[in-house]
């Protein structure tokens, strides 16, 4: 007698193997079964072959299909799209795919640049007080201004001598008294240049005057006394000799070499210029 333990693990299991193949096989055979064929009819839908096939989905799916033709009798006529009544004069603007907001085109500013709401930076010193950058940048400007006008002036006090000193006032203080330009015989001025103006076949030079004015030392333009014993040897900077020079030229000769160049250069260049002269162009009669 067969026990109770064999009893239910015919009925728990799996079952025959013989059984179950059979069973796939014949699941294989309706799977493996070719499906029905379509026939699409232009203008009619889609409609099945097999009439075994047709059921309530298919029958469904072929009326939808059909719906979507059009009932025309020229297929390259334009068809018409049914749209919304009044839909762009309503909306103005575009639908959104995300969240079926419409948008209006007047409510977009996409070439207006956006208003920067934004405060504005407030820049302080070191004892806490507001800054303006725009007084601040024009007082370093004006600063800058005067420091360089005052290097200019530093550098034109110390390459400039004594000597172009006194001649630029002399020359600032002509030009300021020069109102005029048409002198006469009784103008002061005229008067007093004339009469220290020294000619050589005056025979009263040296007798007019005081004696102290007879004796007294001749003088540079600065007020340094000169030397007055004699020739003396030139140079290119045409300064005079001192006061105190014994009359003995110690040099090794270079300044009357380097003058006496210059000066054969410039008499080149004038006879040059005079040679390419020509007189044919004058018309002398």
């Amino acid at each position: 007698m067969a026990s109770r333990a064999d009893y239910l693990s015919k009925y728990l299991s799996k079952g025959d193997p013989k059984r179950s193949k059979k069973k796939s096989k014949k699941s294989s055979s309706v799977s493996s079964s070719e499906p029905p064929h379509l026939i699409v009819i232009e203008g009619s839908g889609v409609f099945c072959q097999d009439a075994s096939h047709k059921d309530s989905t298919s029958v469904s799916q072929q009326l939808s299909i059909k719906e979507t033709f059009t009932h025309t009798d020229n297929e390259f006529e334009p068809t018409s799209v049914a749209l919304v009544p009044n839909l762009t004069a309503k909306m103005g603007g575009f639908k959104r795919i995300d969240n079926g907001e419409i948008v209006k085109t007047d409510k977009m500013d996409v070439g207006k640049p956006q208003a920067d709401d934004r405060p504005n930076t407030i820049y302080r010193d070191s004892s806490g007080k507001i800054i303006d950058l725009q007084v601040k940048r024009d007082e370093i400007k004006t600063r800058n201004k005067e420091n360089a006008r005052r290097e200019v002036l530093e550098k034109d006090r110390i390459n400039t001598g004594d000597l172009d000193k006194l001649k630029r006032e002399e020359e600032t203080s002509r030009l300021a008294r020069a109102t005029r330009f048409d002198y006469s015989k009784n103008d002061k001025e005229y008067t007093d240049h004339m009469s220290r103006k020294e000619r050589f076949d005056d025979p009263l030079a040296g007798r007019l005057g005081s004696s102290s004015e007879a004796h007294e030392e001749p003088t540079s333009a600065t007020g340094r006394p000169v030397y007055s014993g004699g020739p003396q040897p030139e140079n290119r900077f045409k300064i005079k000799a001192g006061h105190f020079w014994d009359g003995i030229d110690r040099g090794n000769g270079f300044e009357d070499r380097l003058v006496r160049s210059r000066d054969l250069v410039y008499v080149k260049k004038f006879t040059d210029r005079a040679s390419k002269e020509s007189y044919t162009e004058y018309d002398f009669e």
